[in-house]
């Protein structure tokens, strides 16, 4: 094999395997960034952090602004929540209306897509039950 053959397939090789490392490298970041989005919007108080972003309270306003947002930091999240198992609900419901007209590869189908979305860390904290949270724990740092 002559030099320049090796050099070019060298060349190629390490072309092909960057391209393979950014696929990987990237979706592995984007992957965090979802999980730890879907993570803060797993706590109460991230609707008042959400909030506090688009207000830009100054610092007087700062306290009084806390204080109402906390006071509905629990009632937005419990809103959330329930509007959530309302979701689950129907989404349930529609898939026994469905089972008995579809294939069995549609079903198979229908299963993997259910699986993606479900989330490894259920059965833990203030989510009693099989399923637990929707999406994760909270986060253990502040928003604030």
């Amino acid at each position: 094999m002559k030099t320049e053959t090796k050099t070019v397939s060298i060349l190629i090789s390490i072309f092909i395997l960057g391209i393979l490392l950014g696929v990987v490298v990237d979706r592995t970041l984007i992957e965090k960034q979802m999980k730890n989005r879907f993570t803060r919007m797993g706590n109460p108080r991230m609707i008042g952090f959400l909030l506090e972003r688009v207000i830009q309270p100054t610092p007087q306003q700062r306290k009084e602004i806390e204080i109402i947002l906390d006071k509905y930091a629990d009632k937005m999240f419990e809103a959330r929540q329930q509007a959530m198992e309302t979701v689950v609900v129907t989404m349930d419901s529609l898939r026994k209306d469905l089972e008995p007209i579809l294939t069995e590869e549609q079903k198979k189908r229908m299963e993997e897509h259910r699986k993606r979305f479900e989330f490894r860390e259920r059965g833990k904290g203030r989510f009693p039950g099989p399923k637990g949270p929707p999406f994760g724990e909270p986060p253990g740092r502040p928003f604030r």
